[in-house]
């Protein structure tokens, strides 16, 4: 259980940055 935790929470930390990536490219080639 505490190894899937802690697999649920670094894979929540990477999908939040991944989505803060896109975004900033997605504006970037807006631009």
């Amino acid at each position: 259980n505490r190894a899937n935790k802690y697999s649920a929470d670094e894979l929540l930390m990477m999908k939040t940055q991944d989505m803060g990536y896109v975004l900033q490219k997605s504006q970037s080639e807006k631009k």
